[in-house]
């Protein structure tokens, strides 16, 4: 067996070589292959969380404006308040990504931000209060949801 090793020593160096090399090289893009996976998920994630903040923002904007509107309909005429109204409510329902079918949080929301529209323009006294807490309640449900989303690094 000695004499093996020592009339092929230059072909097992070689060989050492190579696997050192293939190692090194394996190492190498199994390290790459996972920095980018996780600068992908911190990336994604910090985007989700500035989504949650934006949308928290505007849903607090609409619900604090619609609170302090005039109680009469379409805003007693106050045609700059009803623009604004409508603006942030069109932005939070842009904003939010198409429901699936299994999304039912996104898509109660929608419909209360749409019950919200046509009652705070119509009826204020009416259903104005009720459609506020739909959207509050349905809001807070898609906004863990993305929050929990944006901690696990999904």
């Amino acid at each position: 067996m000695w004499l093996w090793l020592n009339e092929n020593s230059e072909g097992l160096v070689a060989l050492g070589a190579f696997v050192a090399a293939f190692a090194a090289l394996s190492g190498t893009t199994a390290a790459a292959w996972i920095a980018s996976r996780t600068a992908r998920r911190t990336h994604l994630s910090g985007l989700r969380e500035k989504w949650v903040n934006d949308q928290r923002n505007d849903l607090s904007e609409l619900i604090a404006l619609l609170s302090s509107a005039p109680s009469e309909p379409f805003f007693g005429g106050d045609e700059a308040l009803r623009l604004r109204f409508h603006e942030l409510a069109f932005k939070i329902r842009l904003r939010m990504p198409g429901a699936s079918e299994g999304d039912t949080a996104q898509t109660a929301l929608d419909g209360a931000i749409e019950t919200l529209l046509t009652t705070s323009q119509a009826d204020p006294q009416g259903d104005r209060y009720e459609a506020m807490q739909a959207v509050l309640t349905h809001s807070r449900l898609v906004l863990k949801e993305a929050w929990e989303q944006a901690k696990a690094g999904v």
